[in-house]
């Protein structure tokens, strides 16, 4: 394309269930950017279950973590927290007590995606054995995640990771992992 030549791209994108549509001028967008990527789901090592007062770092081989050093503090379950970003530290503990938590990033606005994950969360299936919780899940903004992933999920020992949103195999995800911790507590946290 030449220099102001503005070109509308359609790109139905049925794995994801939606048409996007890009402008783009001199081909600063690669036409794959705009494609939805299979997810990759990832089985992980246990990188233990050690607290910390938050003197040591936290740093996790997997991204997102799945394991490891954590704060003693975990998140409150069943909420979307997309005004701040929550230190890992705190999630990773919600994930040693057998919940699952959604991250997003995304560098543009993604208004319409929010409200998806935020519905898909309501719409999760109730946890029989916290009941008082409804689910032990939570959806946080995570600007930590690598690079060309917009959505994730994290279980103990597992990951999901994606540039697209896809509430099916997010459910499916939640399903297949939830409860897997090596804790079960059904008290909420405190944080924030």
């Amino acid at each position: 394309m030449r220099s102001g030549q503005i070109v509308v791209l359609a790109s139905a994108l049925t794995s994801c269930g939606r048409v996007h549509f890009a402008q783009l001028d001199d081909a600063s967008v690669p036409i794959d950017a705009l494609a939805c990527e299979t997810p990759s789901e990832v089985q992980h090592t246990s990188e233990g279950t050690a607290h910390s007062d938050g003197g040591v770092p936290t740093v996790w081989q997997s991204n997102p973590p799945t394991s490891g050093i954590h704060f003693d503090r975990w998140v409150r379950w069943n909420h979307t927290y997309l005004d701040r970003v929550i230190p890992r530290a705190y999630w990773v503990h919600n994930l040693e007590h057998g919940g699952i938590v959604f991250g997003v990033h995304c560098e543009t606005p993604c208004p319409d995606e929010l409200t998806r994950i935020t519905a898909m969360l309501a719409a999760l299936p109730n946890d029989a054995e916290c009941t008082a919780l409804g689910h032990r899940a939570i959806v946080v903004l995570d600007p930590e995640l690598p690079a060309g992933v917009r959505f994730s999920a994290s279980a103990w020992l597992h990951s999901w990771t994606s540039n697209c949103l896809d509430e099916a195999s997010l459910t499916a995800f939640y399903k297949a992992h939830f409860a897997q911790g090596p804790e079960t507590n059904c008290t909420d946290g405190d944080v924030p």
